[in-house]
């Protein structure tokens, strides 16, 4: 299923075998019904704890299924963890520990920060054969990327004598997308006209639309093969070119400069006003998206693995 499981207190467990084993014998010794129901009671405890200890998280599901949840700083949404116990070993009182990095904070739930993490703790209880969705309120503090880290569980002896510890090893796959909050660029609008922005014929541009052929002309020497309209050319008994509509296309292009300009070339200095930036991008980014203008972002940022 996916877990890696550690049990704890089976050393604990066996020893209480033994005890109840040497409580049987001195019973059959003494004929002592107290000694022989109280070895009784502890052996049938031991191995019903043995057995869920060992079984009980044999058939618990995880549901991994893709999800993507997008905010803006400051927003809110509710991630919902699904589990299916397919056995019928009930489990109560189980404490679910959940990964994130810091860039997001639980709404009334249990968390604690570790550097650049932040774990959510709180309980599950489900019953054999059942399937449950636990909501996990989440509120955007900064802008970034974050998925589940990492998911531990630690499930508590049903009958009182120690616990399993699950950690989940596939990749999960449910992540946080946190947008920056969109600050206005002045004369955005300005920019925005009517029929400036796509593809527009332009019978003086460089720049040809394969895609619309507007007619035929005879070949010349220059003209690549690819070019030629067969058809009209067996019509004609002379070679044929296909013409195309010359075109311009306008759109939106954001250079993004992030190298501190005070810093040698070989660091990898960053601006300290990246997040305006981002925030200043995401507007227009807004208003491209409303008014169907196809756009394009470059950054020049470098990996710690480059060395040019």
């Amino acid at each position: 299923m996916g877990w890696r499981k550690t049990i704890h207190g089976s050393n604990t467990v066996e020893g209480i075998s033994v005890i109840s084993g040497i409580l049987l014998i001195f019973s059959l010794y003494n004929q002592s019904y107290l000694l022989t129901f109280l070895g009784s009671l502890l052996l049938v405890l031991s191995r019903m704890s043995y057995y869920y200890l060992k079984n009980v998280a044999n058939q618990l599901v995880f549901e991994n299924e893709k999800e993507t949840i997008r905010l803006t700083v400051g927003e809110e949404s509710t991630l919902f963890i699904k589990f299916s116990q397919l056995s019928r070993l009930p489990i109560f009182h189980a404490l679910v520990k959940l990964k994130f990095e810091a860039i997001v904070e639980g709404n009334g739930i249990s968390s604690s920060i570790d550097k650049d993490n932040i774990e959510f703790t709180f309980p599950m209880h489900i019953k054999g054969k059942e399937t449950i969705r636990i909501p996990l309120p989440l509120k955007a503090l900064g802008r970034g990327v974050t998925r589940i880290k990492s998911l531990d569980i630690t499930i508590p002896n049903f009958f009182g004598f120690g616990s399993v510890e699950l950690s989940y090893n596939p990749f999960i796959q449910k992540e946080l997308i946190i947008h920056p909050v969109p600050i206005s660029v002045p004369q955005t609008e300005q920019l925005v006209a009517t029929k400036s922005q796509g593809d527009f014929p332009t019978p003086s541009s460089i720049y040809e639309q394969i895609l619309a052929p507007i007619g035929t002309r005879d070949y010349v020497f220059t003209d690549s093969f690819q070019r030629i309209h067969w058809k009209a050319s067996a019509k004609t008994q002379k070679l044929q070119t296909k013409v195309f509509e010359r075109t311009s296309h306008h759109s939106w292009t954001f250079i993004i400069n992030l190298r501190e300009p005070n810093t040698p070339y070989y660091h990898m200095g960053v601006v300290e006003n990246l997040e305006s930036i981002a925030s200043n991008v995401a507007y227009m980014a807004q208003v491209a998206t409303k008014k169907g203008i196809e756009y394009e972002v470059f950054l020049n940022l470098r990996t710690a693995s480059e060395v040019s």
